[in-house]
Protein backbone atom coordinates (compact mmCIF):
# COMPACT_ATOMS: atom_id res chain seq x y z
CA UNK A 1 0.00 0.00 0.00
CA UNK A 2 1.38 3.40 -1.01
CA UNK A 3 1.96 5.71 1.94
CA UNK A 4 0.64 9.24 1.67
CA UNK A 5 2.45 11.95 3.53
CA UNK A 6 0.49 14.15 5.91
CA UNK A 7 1.58 17.25 4.00
CA UNK A 8 0.21 15.80 0.77
CA UNK A 9 -3.07 14.86 2.45
CA UNK A 10 -3.43 18.47 3.60
CA UNK A 11 -2.19 20.12 0.40
CA UNK A 12 -4.14 18.15 -2.24
CA UNK A 13 -7.68 18.60 -0.81
CA UNK A 14 -6.99 22.28 -0.12
CA UNK A 15 -5.84 22.90 -3.70
CA UNK A 16 -8.73 20.85 -5.10
CA UNK A 17 -11.15 22.94 -3.06
CA UNK A 18 -9.62 26.16 -4.41
CA UNK A 19 -9.68 24.74 -7.95
CA UNK A 20 -13.31 23.66 -7.74
CA UNK A 21 -14.28 27.03 -6.27
CA UNK A 22 -12.43 28.80 -9.07
CA UNK A 23 -14.11 26.66 -11.72
CA UNK A 24 -17.54 27.31 -10.23
CA UNK A 25 -16.85 31.06 -10.07
CA UNK A 26 -15.55 30.98 -13.67
CA UNK A 27 -18.66 29.18 -14.92
CA UNK A 28 -20.98 31.49 -13.01
CA UNK A 29 -19.04 34.52 -14.27
CA UNK A 30 -19.14 33.24 -17.85
CA UNK A 31 -22.87 32.54 -17.86
CA UNK A 32 -23.59 35.80 -16.03
CA UNK A 33 -21.46 37.68 -18.57
CA UNK A 34 -23.22 35.91 -21.42
CA UNK A 35 -26.65 36.66 -19.96
CA UNK A 36 -25.66 40.29 -19.42
CA UNK A 37 -24.31 40.49 -22.97
CA UNK A 38 -27.48 38.92 -24.38
CA UNK A 39 -29.71 41.24 -22.33
CA UNK A 40 -27.72 44.35 -23.23
CA UNK A 41 -27.47 43.42 -26.92
CA UNK A 42 -31.14 42.49 -27.04
CA UNK A 43 -32.07 45.77 -25.40
CA UNK A 44 -29.78 47.63 -27.83
CA UNK A 45 -31.30 45.79 -30.80
CA UNK A 46 -34.78 46.52 -29.53
CA UNK A 47 -33.89 50.20 -29.09
CA UNK A 48 -32.53 50.35 -32.63
CA UNK A 49 -35.73 48.78 -33.97
CA UNK A 50 -37.75 51.34 -32.04
CA UNK A 51 -35.59 54.12 -33.52
CA UNK A 52 -36.04 52.67 -37.00
CA UNK A 53 -39.78 52.47 -36.41
CA UNK A 54 -39.85 56.10 -35.32
CA UNK A 55 -37.90 57.05 -38.44
CA UNK A 56 -40.37 55.11 -40.57
CA UNK A 57 -43.27 56.83 -38.80
CA UNK A 58 -41.74 60.26 -39.43
CA UNK A 59 -41.18 59.39 -43.07
CA UNK A 60 -44.75 58.17 -43.50
CA UNK A 61 -46.21 61.08 -41.53
CA UNK A 62 -44.34 63.69 -43.56
CA UNK A 63 -45.53 62.13 -46.79
CA UNK A 64 -49.08 61.64 -45.52
CA UNK A 65 -49.38 65.43 -45.21
CA UNK A 66 -49.35 65.67 -49.00
CA UNK A 67 -52.27 63.30 -49.45
CA UNK A 68 -54.12 65.24 -46.72
CA UNK A 69 -53.43 68.45 -48.64
CA UNK A 70 -54.88 66.83 -51.76
CA UNK A 71 -57.95 65.72 -49.88
CA UNK A 72 -58.55 69.23 -48.50
CA UNK A 73 -58.12 71.02 -51.80
CA UNK A 74 -61.41 72.65 -52.90
CA UNK A 75 -60.73 72.18 -56.63
CA UNK A 76 -60.29 68.49 -56.10
CA UNK A 77 -63.43 68.24 -54.01
CA UNK A 78 -65.45 69.94 -56.74
CA UNK A 79 -63.93 68.03 -59.64
CA UNK A 80 -66.27 65.93 -61.74
CA UNK A 81 -65.61 63.57 -64.57
CA UNK A 82 -65.22 65.58 -67.77
CA UNK A 83 -63.88 68.71 -66.03
CA UNK A 84 -60.49 70.04 -67.10
CA UNK A 85 -57.78 68.57 -64.83
CA UNK A 86 -55.13 71.19 -65.55
CA UNK A 87 -55.29 72.85 -62.12
CA UNK A 88 -55.15 69.56 -60.31
CA UNK A 89 -52.26 68.35 -62.47
CA UNK A 90 -50.33 71.53 -61.79
CA UNK A 91 -50.99 71.05 -58.09
CA UNK A 92 -49.71 67.49 -58.27
CA UNK A 93 -46.66 68.62 -60.19
CA UNK A 94 -45.80 71.29 -57.62
CA UNK A 95 -46.06 68.83 -54.76
CA UNK A 96 -43.94 66.23 -56.52
CA UNK A 97 -41.26 68.81 -57.28
CA UNK A 98 -41.16 69.73 -53.60
CA UNK A 99 -41.04 66.08 -52.55
CA UNK A 100 -39.01 63.75 -54.71
CA UNK A 101 -40.30 60.72 -52.78
CA UNK A 102 -43.71 61.11 -54.44
CA UNK A 103 -43.72 58.97 -57.56
CA UNK A 104 -47.38 59.21 -58.56
CA UNK A 105 -50.31 61.42 -57.48
CA UNK A 106 -53.95 60.39 -57.99
CA UNK A 107 -57.43 61.68 -57.71
CA UNK A 108 -60.16 59.11 -58.40
CA UNK A 109 -63.73 60.37 -58.32
CA UNK A 110 -66.62 58.16 -57.40
CA UNK A 111 -67.65 58.02 -61.03
CA UNK A 112 -64.14 56.78 -61.97
CA UNK A 113 -62.86 60.10 -63.13
CA UNK A 114 -59.09 59.75 -62.84
CA UNK A 115 -56.55 62.55 -62.64
CA UNK A 116 -53.01 61.21 -62.39
CA UNK A 117 -49.57 62.77 -62.50
CA UNK A 118 -47.42 61.94 -64.31
CA UNK A 119 -50.09 61.49 -66.93
CA UNK A 120 -50.18 57.82 -67.97
CA UNK A 121 -49.47 56.99 -71.60
CA UNK A 122 -52.42 54.60 -71.80
CA UNK A 123 -55.90 54.44 -70.41
CA UNK A 124 -56.08 53.69 -66.73
CA UNK A 125 -58.17 50.76 -65.58
CA UNK A 126 -61.18 51.26 -63.33
CA UNK A 127 -59.58 52.17 -60.00
CA UNK A 128 -62.86 52.34 -58.09
CA UNK A 129 -62.81 48.57 -57.87
CA UNK A 130 -59.37 48.53 -56.23
CA UNK A 131 -59.21 47.26 -52.67
CA UNK A 132 -57.55 50.43 -51.41
CA UNK A 133 -60.31 52.54 -52.97
CA UNK A 134 -63.01 50.53 -51.25
CA UNK A 135 -61.27 50.67 -47.87
CA UNK A 136 -60.81 54.43 -48.14
CA UNK A 137 -64.47 54.82 -49.12
CA UNK A 138 -65.48 52.91 -46.00
CA UNK A 139 -63.18 55.02 -43.79
CA UNK A 140 -62.80 58.40 -45.54
CA UNK A 141 -61.37 60.09 -42.46
CA UNK A 142 -58.49 57.60 -42.22
CA UNK A 143 -55.33 57.35 -44.31
CA UNK A 144 -55.02 53.86 -45.78
CA UNK A 145 -51.53 52.48 -46.40
CA UNK A 146 -50.99 49.83 -49.04
CA UNK A 147 -48.15 47.30 -48.78
CA UNK A 148 -45.13 47.99 -51.02
CA UNK A 149 -45.27 47.14 -54.69
CA UNK A 150 -43.15 47.90 -57.73
CA UNK A 151 -44.36 50.82 -59.81
CA UNK A 152 -44.72 49.63 -63.41
CA UNK A 153 -43.73 52.92 -65.01
CA UNK A 154 -40.61 53.61 -62.94
CA UNK A 155 -39.67 50.18 -61.58
CA UNK A 156 -39.31 51.73 -58.12
CA UNK A 157 -40.59 50.13 -54.91
CA UNK A 158 -43.42 52.29 -53.60
CA UNK A 159 -46.18 52.33 -50.98
CA UNK A 160 -49.54 53.92 -51.58
CA UNK A 161 -51.19 56.37 -49.17
CA UNK A 162 -54.91 56.81 -49.76
CA UNK A 163 -57.34 59.34 -48.20
CA UNK A 164 -61.09 59.55 -48.77
CA UNK A 165 -62.49 62.94 -49.86
CA UNK A 166 -65.81 64.28 -48.67
CA UNK A 167 -67.62 67.43 -49.68
CA UNK A 168 -70.33 68.58 -47.30
CA UNK A 169 -70.47 65.07 -45.86
CA UNK A 170 -70.79 63.41 -49.27
CA UNK A 171 -68.09 61.01 -50.49
CA UNK A 172 -66.73 62.30 -53.78
CA UNK A 173 -63.60 60.16 -54.31
CA UNK A 174 -60.12 59.48 -53.02
CA UNK A 175 -56.71 61.13 -53.21
CA UNK A 176 -53.66 58.93 -53.31
CA UNK A 177 -49.92 59.15 -53.70
CA UNK A 178 -47.29 56.51 -54.43
CA UNK A 179 -44.26 57.09 -52.20
CA UNK A 180 -40.87 55.66 -53.01
CA UNK A 181 -39.61 53.85 -49.93
CA UNK A 182 -36.32 52.76 -51.44
CA UNK A 183 -34.40 55.23 -49.29
CA UNK A 184 -35.73 53.97 -45.97
CA UNK A 185 -35.55 50.37 -47.15
CA UNK A 186 -31.93 50.91 -48.17
CA UNK A 187 -31.30 52.40 -44.75
CA UNK A 188 -32.69 49.26 -43.12
CA UNK A 189 -30.72 47.02 -45.44
CA UNK A 190 -27.56 48.78 -44.35
CA UNK A 191 -28.32 48.39 -40.63
CA UNK A 192 -25.64 46.34 -38.90
CA UNK A 193 -26.45 44.92 -35.51
CA UNK A 194 -23.29 43.64 -33.90
CA UNK A 195 -21.02 41.57 -36.14
CA UNK A 196 -23.59 39.11 -37.45
CA UNK A 197 -26.87 40.96 -37.00
CA UNK A 198 -29.14 42.52 -39.60
CA UNK A 199 -32.61 44.05 -39.98
CA UNK A 200 -35.74 42.69 -41.63
CA UNK A 201 -38.95 44.42 -42.69
CA UNK A 202 -42.06 42.29 -43.13
CA UNK A 203 -45.35 43.59 -44.55
CA UNK A 204 -48.90 42.69 -43.52
CA UNK A 205 -48.99 39.64 -45.78
CA UNK A 206 -45.88 38.21 -44.11
CA UNK A 207 -43.61 38.89 -47.10
CA UNK A 208 -40.06 40.20 -46.76
CA UNK A 209 -39.79 43.84 -47.77
CA UNK A 210 -36.16 44.01 -46.58
CA UNK A 211 -33.78 41.07 -46.29
CA UNK A 212 -29.96 40.93 -46.42
CA UNK A 213 -30.32 38.33 -49.15
CA UNK A 214 -31.89 40.09 -52.15
CA UNK A 215 -33.31 36.77 -53.38
CA UNK A 216 -35.51 36.62 -50.27
CA UNK A 217 -37.15 40.01 -50.93
CA UNK A 218 -40.82 39.46 -51.71
CA UNK A 219 -40.85 35.89 -50.41
CA UNK A 220 -43.13 34.85 -47.59
CA UNK A 221 -41.99 34.43 -43.98
CA UNK A 222 -45.34 33.10 -42.81
CA UNK A 223 -44.06 29.54 -42.42
CA UNK A 224 -40.98 30.61 -40.48
CA UNK A 225 -41.16 29.64 -36.80
CA UNK A 226 -39.92 33.05 -35.64
CA UNK A 227 -42.74 34.77 -37.54
CA UNK A 228 -45.31 32.54 -35.86
CA UNK A 229 -43.87 33.45 -32.46
CA UNK A 230 -44.15 37.20 -33.03
CA UNK A 231 -47.58 37.36 -31.43
CA UNK A 232 -47.31 40.82 -29.85
CA UNK A 233 -46.72 44.32 -31.13
CA UNK A 234 -43.24 44.37 -29.65
CA UNK A 235 -40.98 41.79 -28.04
CA UNK A 236 -37.74 39.83 -27.87
CA UNK A 237 -37.45 36.10 -28.51
CA UNK A 238 -34.83 33.46 -29.21
CA UNK A 239 -35.49 31.35 -32.27
CA UNK A 240 -33.78 29.49 -35.08
CA UNK A 241 -33.28 31.58 -38.20
CA UNK A 242 -31.05 30.95 -41.22
CA UNK A 243 -29.94 27.65 -39.67
CA UNK A 244 -28.67 29.04 -36.34
CA UNK A 245 -29.99 30.16 -32.99
CA UNK A 246 -30.59 33.91 -32.98
CA UNK A 247 -31.97 36.58 -30.66
CA UNK A 248 -34.82 38.36 -32.45
CA UNK A 249 -36.16 41.77 -31.46
CA UNK A 250 -39.23 43.08 -33.26
CA UNK A 251 -41.66 45.99 -33.22
CA UNK A 252 -44.83 46.55 -35.22
CA UNK A 253 -45.36 49.85 -36.97
CA UNK A 254 -48.68 51.30 -35.84
CA UNK A 255 -49.24 53.22 -39.06
CA UNK A 256 -48.77 50.43 -41.59
CA UNK A 257 -48.80 47.22 -39.50
CA UNK A 258 -45.37 46.28 -40.88
CA UNK A 259 -42.96 44.51 -38.58
CA UNK A 260 -39.40 45.73 -38.15
CA UNK A 261 -37.16 42.89 -37.03
CA UNK A 262 -33.57 42.98 -35.76
CA UNK A 263 -31.67 39.73 -35.25
CA UNK A 264 -28.26 38.72 -33.85
CA UNK A 265 -26.67 35.25 -33.65
CA UNK A 266 -26.43 33.78 -30.14
CA UNK A 267 -22.93 32.53 -31.06
CA UNK A 268 -21.82 36.17 -31.25
CA UNK A 269 -22.90 36.68 -27.65
CA UNK A 270 -21.00 33.54 -26.67
CA UNK A 271 -17.85 34.89 -28.34
CA UNK A 272 -18.20 38.21 -26.55
CA UNK A 273 -18.86 36.48 -23.23
CA UNK A 274 -15.86 34.17 -23.70
CA UNK A 275 -13.56 37.20 -23.51
CA UNK A 276 -14.03 37.11 -19.74
CA UNK A 277 -12.64 33.56 -19.56
CA UNK A 278 -9.02 34.71 -20.06
CA UNK A 279 -8.89 37.10 -17.08
CA UNK A 280 -10.83 34.59 -15.01
CA UNK A 281 -8.33 31.88 -15.97
CA UNK A 282 -5.37 34.11 -15.11
CA UNK A 283 -6.97 35.05 -11.79
CA UNK A 284 -7.61 31.37 -11.09
CA UNK A 285 -3.97 30.43 -11.78
CA UNK A 286 -2.71 33.24 -9.55
CA UNK A 287 -5.14 32.14 -6.83
CA UNK A 288 -3.97 28.54 -7.14
CA UNK A 289 -0.33 29.61 -6.92
CA UNK A 290 -0.93 31.75 -3.83
CA UNK A 291 -3.07 29.01 -2.29
CA UNK A 292 -0.33 26.43 -2.98
CA UNK A 293 2.31 28.61 -1.28
CA UNK A 294 0.06 29.26 1.73
CA UNK A 295 -0.95 25.61 2.01
CA UNK A 296 2.69 24.48 1.84
CA UNK A 297 3.63 26.88 4.65
CA UNK A 298 0.63 25.84 6.75
CA UNK A 299 1.21 22.13 6.13
CA UNK A 300 4.88 22.47 7.08
CA UNK A 301 3.87 24.13 10.31
CA UNK A 302 1.70 21.12 11.03
CA UNK A 303 3.96 18.34 9.74
CA UNK A 304 7.22 19.60 11.29
CA UNK A 305 6.22 18.83 14.92
CA UNK A 306 4.63 15.58 13.74
CA UNK A 307 7.93 14.63 12.09
CA UNK A 308 9.74 15.49 15.35
CA UNK A 309 7.39 13.18 17.26
CA UNK A 310 7.94 10.43 14.70
CA UNK A 311 11.73 10.67 15.07
CA UNK A 312 11.39 10.51 18.87
CA UNK A 313 9.21 7.40 18.56
CA UNK A 314 11.72 5.78 16.24
CA UNK A 315 14.42 6.48 18.85
CA UNK A 316 12.26 4.90 21.56
CA UNK A 317 11.58 1.94 19.28
CA UNK A 318 15.35 1.46 18.96
CA UNK A 319 15.72 1.37 22.77
CA UNK A 320 16.51 4.99 23.59
CA UNK A 321 14.21 5.64 26.52
CA UNK A 322 15.89 8.92 27.34
CA UNK A 323 14.47 10.62 24.25
CA UNK A 324 12.29 13.71 24.85
CA UNK A 325 10.43 16.19 22.63
CA UNK A 326 10.01 19.91 23.13
CA UNK A 327 7.03 21.25 21.12
CA UNK A 328 5.53 24.50 22.36
CA UNK A 329 2.03 24.43 20.85
CA UNK A 330 -1.38 25.06 22.35
CA UNK A 331 -3.25 22.54 20.21
CA UNK A 332 -3.74 18.80 19.70
CA UNK A 333 -0.16 18.34 18.48
CA UNK A 334 1.12 20.02 21.66
CA UNK A 335 -1.10 17.72 23.74
CA UNK A 336 0.28 14.74 21.82
CA UNK A 337 3.85 15.83 22.52
CA UNK A 338 3.08 16.19 26.23
CA UNK A 339 1.50 12.73 26.27
CA UNK A 340 4.56 11.29 24.56
CA UNK A 341 6.87 12.88 27.14
CA UNK A 342 4.74 11.51 29.99
CA UNK A 343 4.69 8.06 28.38
CA UNK A 344 8.48 8.10 28.00
CA UNK A 345 8.85 9.03 31.65
CA UNK A 346 6.43 6.28 32.71
CA UNK A 347 8.34 3.74 30.65
CA UNK A 348 11.62 4.77 32.30
CA UNK A 349 10.01 4.42 35.74
CA UNK A 350 8.58 1.06 34.78
CA UNK A 351 11.95 -0.20 33.58
CA UNK A 352 13.47 0.98 36.89
CA UNK A 353 10.84 -0.91 38.85
CA UNK A 354 11.46 -3.97 36.72
CA UNK A 355 15.18 -3.75 37.56
CA UNK A 356 14.41 -3.56 41.27
CA UNK A 357 12.09 -6.55 41.06
CA UNK A 358 14.78 -8.46 39.20
CA UNK A 359 17.25 -7.66 41.98
CA UNK A 360 14.78 -8.91 44.60
CA UNK A 361 14.19 -12.12 42.66
CA UNK A 362 17.95 -12.64 42.34
CA UNK A 363 18.45 -12.15 46.09
CA UNK A 364 15.63 -14.56 46.89
CA UNK A 365 17.10 -17.11 44.50
CA UNK A 366 20.49 -16.84 46.16
CA UNK A 367 18.84 -17.34 49.59
CA UNK A 368 17.06 -20.44 48.32
CA UNK A 369 20.33 -21.80 46.94
CA UNK A 370 22.12 -21.16 50.27
CA UNK A 371 19.30 -22.83 52.19
CA UNK A 372 19.48 -25.80 49.86
CA UNK A 373 23.21 -26.13 50.46
CA UNK A 374 22.67 -25.99 54.19
CA UNK A 375 19.99 -28.67 53.99
CA UNK A 376 22.33 -30.83 51.93
CA UNK A 377 25.10 -30.46 54.56
CA UNK A 378 22.63 -31.30 57.35
CA UNK A 379 21.44 -34.35 55.46
CA UNK A 380 25.03 -35.49 55.02
CA UNK A 381 25.64 -34.99 58.73
CA UNK A 382 22.56 -37.08 59.62
CA UNK A 383 23.72 -39.80 57.26
CA UNK A 384 27.10 -39.94 58.91
CA UNK A 385 25.51 -39.99 62.33
CA UNK A 386 23.24 -42.86 61.39
CA UNK A 387 26.20 -44.73 60.00
CA UNK A 388 28.02 -44.21 63.25
CA UNK A 389 24.97 -45.50 65.14
CA UNK A 390 24.92 -48.56 62.95
CA UNK A 391 28.55 -49.19 63.56
CA UNK A 392 28.13 -48.72 67.30
CA UNK A 393 25.30 -51.21 67.50
CA UNK A 394 27.67 -54.15 66.99
CA UNK A 395 29.51 -53.17 70.07
CA UNK A 396 26.43 -52.38 72.13
CA UNK A 397 26.68 -55.38 74.30
CA UNK A 398 30.25 -54.79 74.98
CA UNK A 399 30.09 -51.06 75.35
CA UNK A 400 27.12 -50.62 77.63
CA UNK A 401 28.99 -48.19 79.71
CA UNK A 402 29.53 -46.07 76.64
CA UNK A 403 25.85 -46.06 75.71
CA UNK A 404 24.99 -43.23 77.99
CA UNK A 405 27.73 -41.16 76.44
CA UNK A 406 26.66 -42.25 72.94
CA UNK A 407 23.05 -41.54 73.77
CA UNK A 408 24.01 -38.06 74.87
CA UNK A 409 25.98 -37.54 71.71
CA UNK A 410 23.03 -38.87 69.72
CA UNK A 411 20.66 -36.50 71.54
CA UNK A 412 22.94 -33.62 70.71
CA UNK A 413 23.08 -34.69 67.09
CA UNK A 414 19.31 -35.07 66.98
CA UNK A 415 18.91 -31.60 68.47
CA UNK A 416 21.24 -30.25 65.82
CA UNK A 417 19.26 -32.05 63.08
CA UNK A 418 16.04 -30.60 64.54
CA UNK A 419 17.56 -27.14 64.52
CA UNK A 420 18.75 -27.61 60.97
CA UNK A 421 15.28 -28.87 59.98
CA UNK A 422 13.67 -25.84 61.56
CA UNK A 423 16.17 -23.58 59.75
CA UNK A 424 15.40 -25.38 56.49
CA UNK A 425 11.65 -24.99 57.12
CA UNK A 426 12.10 -21.27 57.86
CA UNK A 427 14.28 -20.77 54.79
CA UNK A 428 11.73 -22.67 52.70
CA UNK A 429 8.92 -20.41 53.95
CA UNK A 430 11.04 -17.33 53.14
CA UNK A 431 11.80 -18.73 49.71
CA UNK A 432 8.10 -19.43 49.10
CA UNK A 433 7.18 -15.89 50.19
CA UNK A 434 9.90 -14.45 47.99
CA UNK A 435 8.66 -16.60 45.12
CA UNK A 436 5.10 -15.30 45.59
CA UNK A 437 6.36 -11.72 45.67
CA UNK A 438 8.46 -12.46 42.58
CA UNK A 439 5.41 -13.80 40.75
CA UNK A 440 3.43 -10.66 41.68
CA UNK A 441 6.27 -8.43 40.49
CA UNK A 442 6.63 -10.39 37.26
CA UNK A 443 2.85 -10.13 36.69
CA UNK A 444 2.95 -6.37 37.32
CA UNK A 445 5.96 -6.08 35.01
CA UNK A 446 4.12 -8.03 32.33
CA UNK A 447 1.09 -5.70 32.57
CA UNK A 448 3.33 -2.63 32.34
CA UNK A 449 5.14 -4.18 29.38
CA UNK A 450 1.85 -4.80 27.57
CA UNK A 451 0.72 -1.23 28.29
CA UNK A 452 4.04 0.10 26.98
CA UNK A 453 3.75 -2.02 23.82
CA UNK A 454 0.20 -0.74 23.18
CA UNK A 455 1.21 2.91 23.70
CA UNK A 456 4.23 2.45 21.41
CA UNK A 457 2.01 0.93 18.71
CA UNK A 458 -0.53 3.80 18.96
CA UNK A 459 2.25 6.41 18.72
CA UNK A 460 3.73 4.64 15.70
CA UNK A 461 0.33 4.68 13.95
CA UNK A 462 0.05 8.44 14.60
Amino acid sequence: MIKKSLQRQILVPFLLLILMTGIVISCVGYFFSMKTTVDNSSADTSARMVDMNESLDRFLYNNSQFVLAYADDAWIKLYKKGDTPDYILSKFQDYQISNESIVNSYFVSKDNGVVMYPVPASKVEDLTTADWYQKSKENPEKIIWVDPFVDKSTGRLVVKAVKGIENNGEFVGVAAIDIAVSDILTLMQNVKIGDSGYALLIDNTGSYMVHPNPKMTGKSAVNESFYKNMEHKQGILTNKLDGEERVISYVQNETTGWKLVGTVAVSEFERKASVILLPIGIALLITLFVAAVISVLVSRKITKPVRTLKEAMNGMENGNLQVTVSIDREDEIGDLADSFTKMSEQMRNLIGEMAQITDHVTDASQTVVASAEENSAAASEVSRTMQQIAEGSSYQAELMEGNVHAAGVLADRISQVQEKGEAIEKATKQMNQASVEGVKKVTFLKEKSLLTTEMTREMTIL
